[in-house]
């Protein structure tokens, strides 16, 4: 279960990171959350 969590989490990464390439600002926004939202959902799981 939590191989699936972590290779979902990579999916909707590598997706928010394409969909930056159309505007440098959301990339740059959303490139920033990362870590806190990695965090955030790594301690759900881990709990």
């Amino acid at each position: 279960m939590i191989f699936l969590k972590i290779i979902l989490l990579f999916g909707i990464l590598l997706f928010s990171m394409a969909e930056g390439d159309y505007d440098d600002l959301n990339g740059m926004n959303s490139l920033r959350s990362l870590p806190n939202y990695l965090e955030r959902n790594m301690s759900e799981t881990l709990h």
